[in-house]
Formats: structure tokens, sequence, C-alpha cells
């Protein structure tokens, strides 16, 4: 009895023994395994995984591994928005799908401490971007999905490159074009979102608010069928019939084109050593003066809501310096990306480059492009197309516009 008793105290001495060594049971820790999809663009996974180490030798107390797989930015929410629970733990994606993600559970919004580091951080755009009515749910980490003016100097001086009206003079004096592709609404939507010069709200909005599964429609905050519309198609209309606009964003017999950054070596090709690059122009109707207005687009890295609350916190702080000043200019000097962050931004050569300062200097006058309807990019052009033909009258603009409001307003789902 006594050899008995004596046993099973050392049996449970033993087993007190095992919880506390190394490898012990209830006090062990879960290792932390970190899944995180970037961009597809050849290299980034590889400059990520760099970081991603930079980060680790930083933080010591971390103790995680990350697997990084490649998945488009424009394709990561509705990938994600699939399976949220078997989804990664951290994403790149375009500002555009940021709603219908933090409607499906998607995104953990930021802390109060993060949210206030991104605020500080980064320019407003971006950080408009990430936030879904009072709260932050991702980090920016590029301002750079946006449209300017190309031109060539050649023909178009820097003050007629500020107006519509003095590019139209230039390239009527240059026998040249000037492409704007008015029939695709993204670049086309410019005068309906251009703001009066000297401040004021842009001409027209359309906000749409979507259920919380992220799939429908359920309201629309629009004012393109006003006075203020009006005004917008006016000035499409004036530059339409022109007679040097093309509907397009070919450089070939032009001196301006309205594109991004992506077209840099088209236009390098067409204006050589004579290409410029500036904000979009201002135009007059009526005798008021607006500054032309854009779409722009940002990339944000997301996390989704953790169980788990270290991993949640390295997540969070693996975000935090992701999306820094140092990791941004790196993705910059690698790729050409375009920073969010505001100290990135003033470096000297982030300053020196012509195109990311045009379109910074116009991402100022721009819109984010939030979640739309497919069909309402259909509805828009039908509604610049119809305003760009000759001859159209005050009455036509108003008819047009009215008939756009009957279209877009369908697409709510009650």
């Amino acid at each position: 009895m006594k050899m008995t008793k004596i046993l099973s105290f050392v049996l449970v001495l033993v087993m007190l023994a095992s919880c506390f060594s190394f490898v012990g049971c209830e006090n062990k820790e879960e290792a932390i395994e970190i899944k995180l999809w970037v961009s597809t663009t050849e290299g980034v996974s590889d400059l990520f995984m760099e970081q991603v180490e930079a980060f680790k030798a930083a933080n010591p107390s971390y103790e995680f591994t990350v697997t990084i797989e490649t998945v488009s930015e424009g394709d990561a929410g509705t990938e994600v928005l699939k399976d949220v629970a078997t989804a990664p733990d951290m994403y790149c994606f375009a500002q555009d799908q940021i709603a219908r993600l933090v409607q499906g559970g998607a995104l953990a919004p930021l802390g109060v401490n993060a949210s206030a580091t991104v605020t500080a951080n980064n320019d407003a755009g971006s950080v408009g971007a990430a936030t879904v009515g009072e709260k932050i749910y991702a980090y920016p980490m590029t301002s750079d999905n946006g449209y300017f003016l190309y031109y060539d100097s050649r023909y178009i001086s820097d003050e007629q490159a500020k107006t519509w009206e003095g590019i139209v003079e230039a390239c009527k004096a240059a026998g040249k074009k000037v492409a704007y592709n008015l029939g695709e609404a993204w670049r086309g939507s410019g005068f309906a979102f251009a703001q009066p010069v000297g401040g004021g709200a842009p001409l027209c909005t359309s906000t749409w608010t979507y259920s919380a599964d992220g799939k429908n429609p359920i309201a629309l905050n629009d004012t393109f069928n006003s006075d203020n519309g009006v005004i917008a198609m006016k000035a499409l209309n004036a530059l339409a019939t022109s007679g040097v606009w093309v509907d397009s964003t070919a450089f070939t017999g032009t001196a301006a084109v309205v594109d991004g950054v992506w077209a840099s070596a088209n236009a390098q090709g067409e204006y050589g050593d004579y290409m410029k690059a500036t904000k979009l122009p201002t135009f007059t109707v009526d005798g008021k003066t607006y500054q032309t207005g854009s779409f722009s687009g940002y990339k944000l890295i997301g996390c989704k809501p953790q169980s788990n609350e270290k991993k949640a916190e390295i997540c969070n702080a693996l975000a935090l310096y992701l999306t820094s000043e140092d990791a941004q200019l790196e993705r910059y000097y690698e790729f050409g990306w375009g920073p969010s962050n505001n100290a990135a931004q003033g470096n000297q050569d982030v300053q020196g480059d012509p195109l990311l300062a045009a379109l910074l200097e116009q991402n100022v006058y721009s819109v984010p492009q939030g979640v739309i309807p497919n069909d309402w990019w259909t509805e828009a052009v039908a509604l610049y197309t119809a305003c760009a033909e000759v001859g159209k009258t005050e009455a036509d603009f108003r008819a047009a516009l009215a008939t756009y409001e009957e279209k877009v307003n369908a697409m709510i789902v009650k």
C-alpha cells in the first residue's frame, strides 16, 4: 500500500515537472503561423519576405512564421470573401473592395493607437480610402492608381497646360490631338467630379451603400441630375466638340493625353525628352472656373479578425511595418509604386519623379473609388457619350441626366 502511494506521488511530480519544462503541456504556447497575400507583380513577394524578416529581426519577442502567396490586389477581396475562415491573415487589396470586406467580417478595425499612427503618417486620400464609417479598417500602402495630364512641351506651353481652353488652342495651332477617354467612365468622370477653383465640394457625387453581405446596392446618393451636372456636361461637350479631341489613350498624333503612370513608356516614346506631366487642367463654364477632378485608387493591407490576441497583435504590428516610410520607399525604388506615407512622398527622389509628382498633385482633387455596381459604369458611359455629341443644348443635357438618374436608381435592390 505504501509502495502504491509512493509511486502515485512520484507520477504526479513527473507530470508537474513536464508541464513546467521547455516542452510543457498546458503552458506551451501554440506556434503562430501567418499567411500573407501580396501582388502578383514579379519580385514583389521576394521583397515582402525580406521586409518580414527585417521586422522579425527588429522584434525578437514576436515568434511566428510567415507564408507569402501571390494574388492580384483586384481579386483579393473576392477570394477572401469566398471563405473568410480559411482566408489569409493579412492581404493586399484595392480600396474599392473595402466596404464589402468590412460587411463580410473580413477586416479587423485598427485600434486607437494604430489609427492615430496611420492618420498622422499617410495622405488624407489614402486614409479616407481605408475608412468605413468612423473606423479605419486597413493600412494604406500606395497612392498611385489615378490619372493626370501628359503633354508635349514642343507644342503646349506650361501655361497652356493649365487649362483645357489653352490645350485646345495649342493643339489647333500645332495640328495635334488631345486624347481623353470620355467613353470610359473611370477617366470620363473627371468633369463630374470637378471642384470650384478656390475650394468647394465636387460638382457631383455618386456614393453607393451595400447590403451587409456586400452583394447588393441598397441605397444611393447621386447628384448628377442637377444644375451642377449640367455644368459638368457643358464642359465635357466643349472639349468633345473642339475639333481636336479623340476618345482614346493612344499617344500617336497627340500633344496631350490623360492617363496614369503605367503609360510612361508610351508617352516617352511619342514625346521623348519633351514629355511633361501635371495635374488635370481647369475649365471655365458660364464665367466660373473649375478644377477637373478624377477617380483615385489606393492599395491597402488588411488584417482579418483573430481569436488569438497575440496573433492579432503581431499581424497589426507587421502591417504597420510593411506600410512604413522605409518599406514604402523600398517598393518605390524597386517597382515604382507611389507611396501613401507623407514622409516617403517628401523623399527627394519621389518629389523628383515628374509622374508621381503630377499624380500626387491631382490626388488632391480626386474622389476615392468606392464599391460601384458594374452597371453604373455602363450608364455613366452612355451619359458622357450622349453629351459629347455636336449640337447638344442645355435641354439635351438635362434630358440625358434625367435618363441616367432613372437608370442608376433602378440598380438599387429594395
